[in-house]
């Protein structure tokens, strides 16, 4: 289990949250004291105009901007429970807790500005700031130096038949082609012949194509994929996260299928006799994941959204 942790880059549950309940120990009032001099160093960095423009990205609200009085269902950051943000309290704390108690954030996208995982790409993304949230799910850092030519050229997928539309597609149209190591991973799948045997994540490294596909929002195993040396292969995404999904680029970063997965064969079978083409996919895919790497950098980004966002700075 331990060894499929490290590998998968998945940080243990008791680590994740040890060193949350360790970092909620810190003093606001100290965090709000070092915060401004943290951001002061940015004008002395060589990446500064980096920062700021990755900053700008996440957040699309004008300076000057502030949301009292006019956030929808807004929650004085003090005050934030567990309850009203299950899933992103731990993370959204990781920078929360550097402003002001008296600060409030709405965590509703919509009419109002508010701090989200995602947004849709193109659609109201001034109103959606973007934080990394559920990082233990969505940031990894994989494991695993072998050789891309080593590992089995062949596209793999593991999901639901039944939860997942885009994966029940997917099967419908593809499985048992002889490139693809394809299967649903449920008791009783949709039709008996998709059931397969459940690999760990560590266990897809194994194969040089991973197929991603969204599910009602980001492809949430996209960053590990990116970071594995692994080939993503998916449709253009139509949501972004704080990995800019609105900047990777087919052919590039990933390679690319329609969305109706009509050509998917084709991309795959390209890829299989193309090895140095799909090779050079997999590291500017990596490449692209590790400019995210540096956690000092990514505070003071984090820090300069939620200056903007909190306090209109």
């Amino acid at each position: 289990m331990i060894l499929e942790a490290c590998k998968s880059g998945r940080t243990p549950a008791a680590v994740y949250y040890a060193g949350s309940a360790l970092r909620g120990l810190r003093l606001r009032r100290w965090l709000c004291a070092r915060r401004e001099k943290l951001l002061s160093e940015i004008d002395s960095r060589p990446d500064a105009e980096y920062i700021r423009e990755r900053a700008d990205f996440y957040c699309r609200l004008e300076p000057g901007w502030r949301g009292d009085g006019n956030l929808k269902q807004a929650v004085r950051i003090g005050d934030l429970k567990r309850g009203c943000v299950p899933d992103s309290y731990f993370d959204l704390q990781r920078v929360l807790r550097w402003f002001p108690a008296d600060c409030t954030a709405s965590f509703q996208g919509g009419e109002s500005p508010a701090l989200v995982k995602s947004r849709i790409i193109g659609k109201n993304d001034v109103n959606s700031v973007l934080l990394p949230l559920d990082r233990r799910q969505q940031w990894r850092s994989p494991h695993d130096f072998r050789p891309f030519g080593s590992k089995c050229p062949k596209l793999v997928y593991r999901g639901s038949s039944v939860d997942n539309p885009a994966g029940r597609r997917f099967l419908e149209r593809w499985h048992g082609h002889e490139l693809m190591d394809l299967g649903a991973t449920e008791r009783h799948p949709v039709r008996p012949e998709w059931k397969a045997r459940s690999i760990t994540e560590g266990q897809m490294l194994d194969f040089q194509f991973v197929l991603c596909l969204e599910e009602g929002d980001i492809a949430s195993g996209l960053q590990w994929i990116m970071a594995s040396r692994c080939v993503p292969v998916m449709p253009r995404p139509t949501r972004e996260s704080w990995l800019m999904h609105s900047r990777l680029e087919a052919g590039v970063h990933y390679a690319e299928i329609k969305p109706d997965f009509s050509d998917a064969g084709r991309v795959v079978e390209w890829l299989a006799v193309h090895p140095h083409e799909a090779q050079a996919i997999a590291e500017a895919s990596a490449q692209w994941v590790q400019q995210f790497a540096d956690p000092h950098r990514e505070l003071l980004i984090q820090l300069l959204v939620g200056r903007r966002y909190l306090l209109g700075e």
